[in-house]
């Protein structure tokens, strides 16, 4: 082919390759001045005017993948593809070279699996993966190149017919013979066959990749195609030639990556990211000491759903104790010592219940899709968890009596799924709800909103039925547990510190009393005993479940655990006396700029400790954060000097989530201080007392606070349409709040536009959280922003970008203009940089302050006690 002198507007220099995929050259871009990679196509597209078409449509879609370790497109000019110029050699340079060192080669994994990651979460795959791909820059950076393209330059899919293009390296010229080794080394048995094929293919071909570069030769290599191929179909890659040294981890990560059969591989290369970063970070390995060496057979491979989420035992003689508990399932009082053990569980578990039986957990956590959250089942003797289909976007697990059946809520509803057959049955609403039990009567009580009383309905659905009545002073009535007749029950009132505590009622009368004072809600241990929490330590009480009195002082079972007015019980108990706690989740955070790429660019002062949340100054000099007191505890507000780094106190009393008004005078924040949370402002500088801003019957999160000073914007739990975004005028005695946006959905997290004239917020209208804009005051239509989730929007100091962040840690932005219509026009989301952390909403669109974890921040494990009443039944 003769290289052109221009294409478009871009000039020619030199040519940089040739492959299956067409020759690459590079070239400058006459109108930016920047120099990039022009990729011509082969000729076979160039004389189908139908595949052009199509290959067009794909680019355009690849060209929305802006991610840092993806070698960006920036169009497509006339048979022609202009690419970002990567500098530096392939991957494939680098192994001609030998065996890539541990140390360097596990960042290289990383950044690819984080590309792919990235891709596959928005339906695109590579189907070409191999390290002639893959780049890396003198600064380390890895760029995946041609991403997807495999299927831009395949010919159109015919449903029901097997994509023999899935690479179109194999469909190049036989004098491309080299080429041509070279994917189908790489290829997946299921691609080798001419099957369709789908992410699965990408891990797998990741898989060789890293087994490359760790033994600095091909997983499969023949002489030819078809002997290549034949390895790929018949035989396993040389587990001897890895290096001595390598990690039980990254081993079983590698046999999972390269399970033949598509269904035992590896679903997810997030999880493969995820391992990498432990290795790296050097986080332990609890499995280590059960990892077979080098020239050691591998035991048999557990299929994928059990190692979903993986559970950790510290000991066989525990695993017994359990099984030997267990047989017992009748008996209250066990024998023997009290045993305790820890089950790791990666991703964030939220809450959690044991069966009645003793025999099984049920938990919320990260959905097997990577999106959301979900239930999840682990019975208690067997090594695995496994996901209930039809519990997505579920948190409060609560079981029947005959541990049959599991309560649940989600999506704004209290449902319950039958364990054995899987059939999921909604029974009531339940917009903001705290807690359910269920009596062997078939009686569910429940709290269905976080401001109200509790309800009952008959487990098969119904009508609710009101319970408990509130008193003037209760805030909320929540977190119900039926005592051992069936009729009377626990519950947690929360109020004033007056009125806080555990009280009993029951179902035959709307009369009750307190037993307790306690940080939250009790869990009753059969036969006798209460667990509560007081100051972060978890204590267990005598109590008389004939009299409904307790006895005794309390006696501490562990510390570390929170019990906040604002979360949920981190402690559950079987009727056998089989008792599960997790411990608070405590992280230090570091103030931190960073830039457009996600790299850091300074830090201010030393990590905060448990820090929730942040607001910058108008002025940039001071940073109001929230710091909690233990998970979900009681908040306070500190300020931060800018300069210095220094700390100082602004509230104390259970105060948080604070907001800078817009000159700098003021700072308003929440409190829940006689029960619900309510907003109150105070002088900055004052050594007054704070001022109430606006209090109602109805808990409230403040978001923000409007550019000309006027109204404060803050979300609130309602009974009826779960939580709204309203605004309150801040001028005048009557401080009246209006609804901004209010549907039957959860709207929460308004921000304001630089100009004032718009709202920007969340909403789970589509089942997940989305980003919204809508006009303020309004009327108006909402607009969706986000695509594939998204929270916690915010603005560019010139209203020119929208930011927002994904629930796998994506910090998006979105282009905005006006339309001269008096409405906006919103770009594609694009990502800027993943990270975890929380991230202060203000910026120039240039850096970025983050509140950064320090160190691991993994949640803790989930304990159990086993023959805990053994000891302390007197």
């Amino acid at each position: 082919m003769t290289p052109p002198s221009s294409i478009a507007h871009y000039k020619i220099t030199t040519k940089l390759g040739e492959g299956g995929m067409g020759a690459v050259y590079r070239a400058t871009d006459t109108k930016l001045g920047r120099d990039v990679a022009i990729k011509v196509l082969p000729d076979s597209l160039a004389g189908d005017a139908d595949r052009l078409a199509r290959f067009t449509r794909e680019a355009q879609v690849l060209a929305s993948l802006n991610h840092p370790n993806i070698a960006a497109i920036y169009g497509v000019e006339d048979r022609a593809l202009v690419l970002e110029l990567v500098e530096g050699p392939t991957l494939a340079e680098r192994l001609a070279q030998g065996p890539i060192p541990m140390d360097e080669a596990l960042p290289i994994a990383r950044q690819i699996a984080e590309a792919m990651e990235f891709a596959h979460e928005r339906g695109i795959i590579h189907r070409d993966l191999k390290p002639a791909n893959v780049k890396i820059r003198n600064d380390g950076t890895v760029k995946v190149l041609d991403f997807g393209l495999a299927k831009a330059l395949s010919p159109e899919e015919m449903s029901g017919t097997p994509d023999a293009m899935n690479s179109p390296t194999l469909t190049a010229r036989a004098t491309q013979i080299g080429v041509i080794l070279g994917t189908a080394a790489y290829m997946s048995p299921e691609q080798a066959k001419g099957k369709s094929v789908d992410r699965r293919a990408d891990i797998w071909a990741f898989g060789v990749v890293v087994f490359e570069m760790l033994t600095g030769k091909r997983g499969y290599q023949a002489e030819d195609v078809s002997d290549t191929l034949a390895a790929v179909l018949t035989r396993e890659v040389d587990w001897t030639a890895l290096p001595a040294d390598t990690p039980p981890r990254l081993r079983t990560l590698l046999r999972d990556c390269l399970a033949r059969d598509p269904k035992q591989r590896l679903r997810d290369i997030g999880e493969a990211r995820r391992v990498l970063d432990q290795l790296i970070s050097g986080a332990p390995d609890s499995n280590a000491a059960a990892a077979s060496s080098a020239n050691v057979a591998a035991p048999a491979r557990t299929p994928v759903w059990r190692r979903a989420l993986p559970w950790t035992v510290a000991a066989l003689a525990v695993v017994a104790a359990i099984a030997m508990f267990l047989r017992r399932a009748g008996s209250n009082v066990g024998g023997g010592p009290e045993l305790r053990l820890q089950m790791v569980m990666p991703g964030d578990t939220n809450t959690f219940a044991i069966s009645p039986d003793g025999r099984s957990f049920a938990f919320s956590a990260t959905a097997a899709n990577g999106n959301g959250v979900q239930l999840w089942l682990r019975p208690l003797d067997s090594e695995a968890a496994k996901p209930l289909a039809g519990t997505e976007s579920s948190f409060i697990p609560f079981w029947s009596p005959d541990s049959k059946s599991i309560g649940f809520f989600a999506h704004q509803a209290m449902k319950r799924i039958d364990v054995e057959s899987g059939a999921v049955q909604t029974l009531a609403d339940a917009p903001t709800p705290r807690g359910a039990s269920w009596n062997r009567d078939g009686t569910i009580l429940f709290a269905p909103a976080g401001n109200g009383p509790l309800y009952r309905i008959p487990a098969t659905g119904g009508k609710p039925e009101q319970v408990t009545q509130q008193r003037a002073q209760d805030a909320s009535h929540r977190s119900p547990q039926f005592l051992p007749d069936g009729h009377h029950f626990l519950f947690w009132v929360h109020g004033p510190p007056d009125v806080r505590g555990v009280y009993v009622g029951s179902l035959d009368s709307k009369e009750f009393h307190r037993i307790c004072v306690a940080d939250g809600p009790a869990v009753f241990v059969p036969p006798n005993h209460i667990l509560l929490v007081r100051e972060r330590v978890l204590y267990a009480q005598r109590f008389d479940p004939a009299k409904m009195e307790i006895a005794g002082d309390p006696f501490p079972v562990t510390s570390g655990l929170s019990a906040g007015w604002a979360s949920f019980m981190r402690v559950a108990a079987s009727n056998t006396g089989l008792i599960v706690y997790r411990l608070d989740e405590t992280t230090r955070r570091q103030v931190t700029w960073l830039d457009r790429s996600g790299r850091p660019a300074g830090t201010v002062g030393e990590p905060v400790a448990d820090a929730a949340g942040a607001d910058l100054s108008p002025d940039g000099r001071t940073l109001a954060i929230t710091t909690r007191r233990g998970e979900g505890g009681a908040a306070d507000v500190m300020l931060m000097d800018m300069s210095r780094g220094t700390l100082t106190r602004l509230t104390a009393e259970d105060s948080g989530y604070a907001i800078w008004s817009p000159d700098g005078t003021r700072i308003s924040f929440v409190a829940g201080r006689v029960g619900l949370l309510d907003l109150y402002w105070k002088a900055v500088g004052s050594s007054g007392p704070d001022e109430v801003m606006f209090a109602s019957k109805e808990a409230k999160n403040l978001t923000d606070w409007s550019p000309d000073g006027k109204y404060v914007l803050f979300s609130s739990q309602s009974p009826t349409t779960a939580r709204d975004v309203w605004a309150l005028p801040v001028d005048g005695a009557d401080r009246k709040p209006f609804p901004v946006a209010q549907t039957a959905a959860g709207e929460t997290n308004g921000k304001f536009s630089p100009d004032g004239k718009w709202v920007a917020y969340q909403s789970d209208e589509t089942g997940h959280d989305e980003v919204f804009v809508r006009p303020f005051p309004g009327p108006g239509p909402s607009v969706r922003v986000s695509t594939g989730g998204g929270q916690g929007a915010f603005w560019r100091h010139d209203g020119k970008e929208l930011f927002y962040r994904t629930t796998d840690d994506h910090l998006m932005a979105v282009s905005v203009s006006a339309s001269g219509k008096g409405t906006l026009d919103f770009g594609l989301p694009q990502s800027l940089f993943k990270i975890k952390g929380s991230i202060v909403p203000e910026t120039d669109g240039q850096r970025f302050l983050w509140l950064l974890p320090i160190g691991n921040d993994s949640q803790p494990p989930i304990t159990v006690i086993v023959n805990w009443a053994a000891g302390h039944q007197k």
